[in-house]
């Protein structure tokens, strides 16, 4: 998929309008890996636990099991989890929690977690602050959280379906600050002929 693909992908109405069900079974909603996720991954040890929030079809969770560690996807999506099921049946080390993200379960597979992946979800999320508390909350010492967004500049004009899938630039920064994580810059990517981008961040205690 190119960026300019994504894009297009990414600003459809079924993602905006939050209909999760239908969106997922469309089939058309296969997240590609990017290259600094991959080596995100490189650096865990074997069977290193990660949270995967707002998972959809585990296309994340497909690399987390090559990488043989142990993966928890959570998503709110019947749909999403179906497929997220199919799609790693051949690995052994996974947990699938049918949840609503903007309100996690007390769960004990959630806890202890060395990395937890947020990709194309935190601007959909009602309270964002309440739920980098809650993820910072499973986290285990020494534990990161990794944000994937389009970010829109502040003051950029867009239309409806973009303002609510993407989040306005400096605003993951403020978030994060507010609930006491660092935050570090890890890829910044123009949309072909966009002023928007999409941000790659990862964040610590």
């Amino acid at each position: 998929m190119t960026m300019d693909d994504a894009w297009h992908f990414y600003t459809m109405k079924s993602l905006a309008q939050k209909n999760w069900d239908k969106f997922f079974k469309s089939g058309k909603h296969c997240l590609p890996i990017k290259l600094y996720e991959k080596e995100l991954l490189d650096r865990l040890a074997t069977h290193t636990k990660v949270v995967d929030l707002g998972c959809g079809d585990a296309s994340l969770g497909i690399e987390v099991g090559k990488h043989n560690l142990n993966y928890v996807g959570v998503d709110y999506s019947t749909q999403a989890i179906e497929r997220a099921s199919i799609n790693l049946k051949l690995f052994p080390n996974v947990e699938l929690i049918q949840a609503d993200i903007n309100k996690l379960p007390t769960d004990q597979r959630l806890l202890d977690a060395e990395l937890i992946f947020n990709r194309f979800v935190l601007a959909h999320i009602d309270d964002k602050k309440g739920l980098l508390e809650t993820a910072k909350k499973l986290l285990r010492p020494g534990g990161k959280i990794f944000i994937l967004s389009p970010i829109r500049p502040a003051g950029l004009t867009v239309n409806k379906d973009l303002e609510m899938i993407s989040l306005v630039e400096g605003n993951i920064d403020l978030l994060c600050r507010e609930v006491g994580l660092s935050l570090e810059i890890i890829a910044e990517e123009h949309f072909p002929n966009e002023q928007s981008f999409l941000g790659a961040y990862l964040c610590q205690p």
